[in-house]
């Protein structure tokens, strides 16, 4: 492929001073003008940068052999049959080749499940683009009970964050006029039925949280303007978020659901209220908890954080009597075992289903509830895979599996709630031969004492001799947990050609709970870093690879990880790729939409003094040094981002270019936070992997 060609392809996707506080404070800072994603200026810069680093790989075979091969793993037809049930139909999300955005299809469960009978097209999002000269994606829907006839979908814009909401006639395969439509916002909405819904309002700024979010509650009727609907209920600027959340009712015959309307404050503490009729009942429930469903007119909760009596992840129940409900009744109905972890929990037809993180595997449990007593059964699925689980949609007696692990293909199974049958319904095709290959856990000891645990990914037996290509990725924070999924890419253009990947469970992380999270939140960010640096230690020391052929990579503040990575310990590593990376500690908070403010309750807030002595000492663009020679880093990132600004890389490549420094840069004009198209998926995919085997690879030069 021409290096124009490539360039037309991103077309269409879209010094510092020498006092660090003065960087934070002086509105003359010399890279500020980078984050005036609207100047002309700006855009010359990211033109430049774009034409520089497709040049780079525009007459490279090996880039175009990667590129065709990444396109055609990405538009095989052959995908995970899955979908939705609502009311008796199945509905998915159906991508041809050739297009962009696809349909909205259903057919009959019953059709659906047998694999029989011909899908009906409601909703072709490439023809309403084109009708409306518009570039949205299909985001999700929700539709108004008991008929499923009107229905919110949320589309993105080119990949962004933000939602526009849009009524949908079912029966007319028509969106409504004047119904319940809402611009591009955070906003959301929530059904109460057919002509009435309630609508988180956050597009006014004084509508918003410190966060971005919105604060306020409406209750909006059939007919009335967005802007004359009744507050039903709203939270403070200082909030963290305000929330309305809807439970599954066993209880209730008629399928009305539990609404809880509330509000997360500085320090964790919560306000919930009962929403019922129009009005709010108290929620006298323990702040640390979180509800999950009513079941025998008890209302079931789970323990967040330990404390001297409960252990994170305990289940509970509590009376509930006309909404009025007593927490010092409450009964412990299950508690996890040690090591055991709970990630998401759901009801269905009496029975609870949770997923646990036990060793950073997920497993998946059913509590069967009768009163006080519990009987808990485990669904037997294939050891050291990464699990989601939720109901297949209302009403169903069905639970739907997703599972996948870095080298076997993403497998779809059902669970009959009624029989206790577990079947495998659809798996995606293997696209790369895994058979020579092996995945392998090992611990290295971080700079206080802690083991991490890491995992590598390469061929069976490979040698020990320091020379193996080498990849580490890794993410430390907000409570995220870093399974390996399938490598549907990186297992064709990486693991079969001989290279190792690593991947790294790091403090910040939700690998063992809580505790393990806040070991590396505020103060304590340093831990992420020092964890990282020890696996990179760690896999030399066994010769795993050496740092002439250790490369390592991260997105948005895995980005931050690998950034600050590379400027603490630039002899460790010889390639970096940042994607979306948060870059600036001291200003993330005021960059782009303001989502950045999002990020306050996990990474501290810079206009805390206190805050900021710490976020200056790792905060990758404050301590870049003269003298010092880095690994050449790719930063990878999209001009319309509105949760991760793209400014962030931009300051940082103009500042190593300032130092002289070896840097690629590439700025997508679409696909927000790692929502592009696979157009653009596997573009930045084989030149990512190009990148790193020409740096890593042992024809590589110095």
């Amino acid at each position: 492929m021409r290096g124009t060609n490539i360039l037309a392809l991103f077309a269409t996707l879209g010094s510092l001073f020498t006092s660090p506080m003065a960087y934070a404070e002086n509105p003359e800072d010399k890279l500020l003008w980078l984050e005036d994603n609207k100047s002309p200026k700006v855009e010359a810069w990211v033109k430049e940068e774009n034409e520089r680093t497709v040049a780079r790989f525009a007459h490279n075979p090996e880039y175009e052999s990667r590129l065709r091969i990444s396109n055609n793993i990405l538009t095989d037809e052959q995908k995970l049959d899955s979908a939705d049930f609502m009311n008796g139909f199945a509905y998915q999300i159906h991508r041809e080749k050739g297009t962009k955005e696809g349909i909205w299809r259903r057919k009959t469960w019953s059709d659906y499940t047998k694999k029989v009978g011909k899908w009906e097209t409601i909703l072709d999002i490439d023809e309403m683009n084109i009708k409306e000269n518009s570039t949205l994606s299909f985001a999700y829907s929700s539709c108004a009970k008991p008929k499923f006839e009107r229905c919110a979908i949320a589309f993105s814009n080119a990949g962004s964050d933000a939602r526009t909401l849009r009524e949908f006639d079912l029966k007319s395969k028509s969106f409504v006029k004047d119904g319940f439509n809402f611009p591009f916002s955070m906003s959301s909405y929530i059904w109460i039925d057919e002509n009435s819904v309630l609508l988180a309002d956050g597009l006014a700024n004084e509508n918003q949280t410190y966060t971005a979010l919105p604060r306020v509650w409406r209750l909006w009727k059939r007919g009335q303007k967005a802007e004359d609907s009744q507050i039903v209920y709203q939270g403070t600027k200082d909030d963290t978020k305000v929330f309305a959340s809807t439970y599954s009712n066993d209880s209730n015959d008629s399928g009305e659901p539990f609404i809880l309307l509330g509000r997360t404050m500085k320090g964790a503490k919560k306000d919930r209220k009962i929403y019922r009729d129009g009005k709010l009942i108290a929620f006298n429930v323990p702040d640390m908890t979180h509800a999950i469903g009513i079941s025998e007119k008890r209302l079931i909760i789970a323990a967040d954080v330990d404390s001297k009596r409960i252990k994170p992840g305990t289940i509970l129940a509590i009376p509930l009597d006309n909404d009025q409900m007593d927490a010092t009744k409450a009964v412990e109905l299950w508690r996890p075992k040690e090591k055991q972890f709970l990630q998401t929990a759901f009801l269905m037809k009496g029975n609870l289903y949770l997923t646990m993180v036990e060793n950073i595997q997920n497993r998946v449990i059913k509590l069967a509830i009768s009163g006080n007593q519990v009987k808990e059964s485990p669904i037997n699925l294939p050891e050291g895979g990464i699990i989601d689980v939720y109901p297949a949609g209302e009403n169903s007696d069905v639970v739907k599996i997703i599972w996948q692990s870095s080298l076997i293909p993403t497998r779809l199974y059902f669970y009959n709630d009624r029989n206790d049958e577990l079947v495998k319904f659809s798996e995606t095709p293997a696209s790369f031969n895994a058979s020579n290959l092996e995945r392998k856990q090992y611990f290295a000891k971080s700079k206080d004492g802690t083991l991490i645990p890491y995992f590598v990914i390469g061929k069976k037996g490979f040698k020990l001799d320091s020379k193996n290509p080498t990849q580490m990725m890794g993410y430390g924070g907000f409570g995220q947990i870093m399974i390996p999924i399938y490598m549907k890419l990186s297992g064709k253009l990486w693991l079969e050609k001989g290279g190792v990947f690593i991947f790294t469970n790091l403090r910040g992380g939700g690998e063992y709970g809580d505790e393990w999270h806040k070991a590396g939140q505020f103060d304590k960010k340093q831990n992420v870093f020092d964890d990282f640096i020890a696996v990179a230690e760690d896999v030399i020391a066994k010769k795993i690879t050496s740092a002439r052929h250790l490369g390592i990579g991260g997105g948005s503040n895995g980005g931050l990880l690998v950034a600050a990575a590379m400027v603490q310990r630039p002899d460790l590593f010889r390639a970096v790729i940042a994607e979306s990376p948060v870059l600036d500690m001291l200003k993330f908070h005021k960059m782009g939409s303001g989502l950045g403010t999002g990020w306050i309750p996990e990474y501290g807030n810079p206009e805390d003094p206190k805050d900021a002595l710490y976020l200056r000492k790792y905060s990758p663009l404050h301590n870049l040094k003269e003298g010092v020679k880095y690994p050449e880093i790719f930063f990878m990132t999209a001009g319309n981002d509105d949760r991760v600004d793209p400014a962030h890389a931009r300051k940082m490549a103009e500042r190593l270019k300032e130092l002289k420094q070896p840097y690629l840069y590439l700025e997508a004009k679409d696909g927000g936070h790692f929502n592009g198209n696979f157009q653009s998926v596997a573009a930045s995919k084989a030149m990512g992997t190009t990148f790193m085997w020409d740096k890593l690879g042992p024809d590589s030069k110095d």
